[in-house]
């Protein structure tokens, strides 16, 4: 059977020490059975702070996503070595907002 995970990041072996310890049931490495689901709950996070930014900055959604993707903080959450992938989305979303403040 193949399994899939939702990652910013290639997961080359389970290290659980690297999972949130507060999630829906503990701390663990979720996977599925449904390559889309993975797809889509790694894309959560992005849409999220994408759409905050056009509420916030009164900017349009492709500006938004533009400012994210190309922002240092995107880079450290698709880096595992900053354990970015273990914030929340608002908590990350804070870090943006402090660097485009600069």
């Amino acid at each position: 059977m193949r399994i899939y995970h939702g990652s910013y990041t290639k997961i080359d072996k389970i290290d659980l020490s690297k999972c949130a310890p507060n999630k829906d049931f503990g701390r663990g490495f979720y996977v599925t059975k449904f390559r889309n689901h993975a797809e889509n709950w790694a894309k959560v996070i992005d849409e999220k702070i994408v759409e905050q930014l056009v509420l916030d900055c009164q900017i349009d959604e492709e500006k938004a996503a533009e400012l994210f993707y190309n922002s240092n903080t995107f880079t450290q959450l698709s880096d595992e070595t900053t354990t970015f992938y273990l914030k929340n989305w608002t908590e990350i979303y804070e870090l943006l907002k402090n660097e485009l403040k600069k």
